[in-house]
């Protein structure tokens, strides 16, 4: 059993296709397509105990920024997965920064104004 607090998050998109390769690129990662529940998702890989999650497609539900902020972890540091997230169609938010003792941040936003961010322990 996990102690995770978090285990679990969606971030709803109107393109999955299109958000897809926008988090693939930022993440240097493949979401795997799959439909659970009749809704399209991107899953990204997790092992388990770990926190999963999925960008998601669903028209019940809202896009947009504010609100929850979902921080993904930058295997290869913020600032590489910052660049490529901007030169995927990203927006900049917070570049990347300092968060002593934590670590370094960023925040960009995505194709659908959904706010999402960047963190290394680096």
């Amino acid at each position: 059993m996990s102690n995770n607090t978090l285990n679990w998050f969606e971030i709803n998109v109107t393109d999955l296709e299109a958000s897809a390769k926008l988090y693939g690129a930022m993440l240097d990662t493949a979401p795997k397509r799959e439909t659970l529940f009749g809704i399209p998702h991107a899953v990204f890989a997790a092992e388990r105990p770990a926190m999963g999650g999925a960008l998601i497609q669903d028209p019940k539900r809202k896009t947009g920024h504010g609100g929850t902020v979902v921080y993904f972890h930058a295997k290869d540091g913020v600032k590489a997965c910052f660049a490529r997230a901007l030169e995927a169609g990203a927006k900049a938010v917070v570049p990347p920064m300092p968060i002593a003792p934590f670590g370094t941040i960023a925040v960009v936003e995505d194709l659908d104004g959904n706010h999402v961010g960047l963190h290394a322990p680096e």
